[in-house]
C-alpha cells in the first residue's frame, strides 16, 4: 500500500520510532522539511490511485520490552472489525492461527444474521517446522471455524497451481464490508498480535 499526504508523514514518524528503538541517534532521523505547495505533486504517474480522500489509519504491534508497554493495536483493530463487519469477512493471510481471531470468528458465524466469512491461506507450510508449528494449530482453527458455521457462512480456500503444486501464501490483507480494507505484516497468529513487530494501514470509514 502507497499513501501521500498527513498518512505518509505519520509512517515516517513510525519508521523514526523504531529506528529510536534500535539505537539510532536523533541526530540521524531528523524530520523533512514539509513540502511546498508550490512544488509539483511527488505521487508516481505511473501509479494509479485506488482510492483517493479517504481515512487512513495506522496500527502497530510492539512487545513490552525495557519498560515499555506492550502496543496491540492490530490485535484491538482486528477483533473491531470482525465484531462489527456486517455482510462479510474476506481474510487473506499466511498463518491463521490465533485462537482470539478464531473465536471472535465463531461468535459472528452462530449468529442467524452474520457475515460471510472467507479465508484465503497457504494449504501447507513449505518447511516440517512450520508443518509442525503452524499447520497443526491452523486445521484446529478451520475445525473449530467449522463447528461454529451452523448457517453455512463460512469457507476457506487455499491456492494451488494447475498442476497442484502449493503456492505460498504471503499476503496479510484483510477487507469487512465495503468499508475497511487493511493491509500489513501482521499475520494472525499470537506472535503477530503481541509479540513481534509489525505494522498496518488501513483505509475506510469508521465504525
Amino acid at each position: 500500500m502507497m499513501v501521500d499526504g498527513d498518512a505518509a508523514s505519520a509512517l515516517g514518524d513510525v519508521f523514526r520510532d523504531r529506528w529510536r528503538r534500535a539505537g539510532l541517534a536523533d541526530s540521524d532521523l531528523a524530520r523533512p522539511v514539509d513540502v511546498s505547495p508550490s512544488l509539483p505533486d511527488l505521487w508516481p504517474c505511473h501509479v494509479a490511485p485506488h482510492v483517493t480522500n479517504t481515512r487512513v489509519a495506522i496500527a502497530r504491534t510492539l512487545p513490552a520490552w525495557r519498560k515499555r508497554r506492550v502496543v496491540d493495536e492490530i490485535r484491538r483493530l482486528t477483533l473491531e472489525c470482525i465484531a462489527h463487519a456486517r455482510e462479510a469477512i474476506y481474510l487473506e493471510n499466511q498463518y491463521f492461527t490465533s485462537p482470539l481471531a478464531t473465536e471472535a470468528i465463531a461468535a459472528r458465524l452462530a449468529e442467524p444474521n452474520g457475515p460471510e466469512v472467507v479465508l484465503i491461506t497457504t494449504g501447507q507450510s513449505p518447511s516440517w517446522f512450520d508443518r509442525l508449528a503452524m499447520d497443526r494449530a491452523r486445521g484446529a482453527m478451520l475445525s473449530r471455524l467449522r463447528s461454529a458455521d451452523a448457517f453455512g457462512r463460512f469457507r476457506a480456500f487455499y491456492p494451488a497451481t494447475s498442476d497442484g503444486q502449493n503456492i505460498i501464501v504471503h499476503s496479510k490483507c484483510s477487507i469487512f464490508d465495503d468499508r475497511v480494507v487493511r493491509i500489513g505484516s501482521a499475520n494472525l497468529n499470537n506472535r503477530s498480535l503481541g509479540f513481534d513487530s509489525e505494522c498496518e494501514l488501513g483505509a475506510g470509514c469508521t465504525f
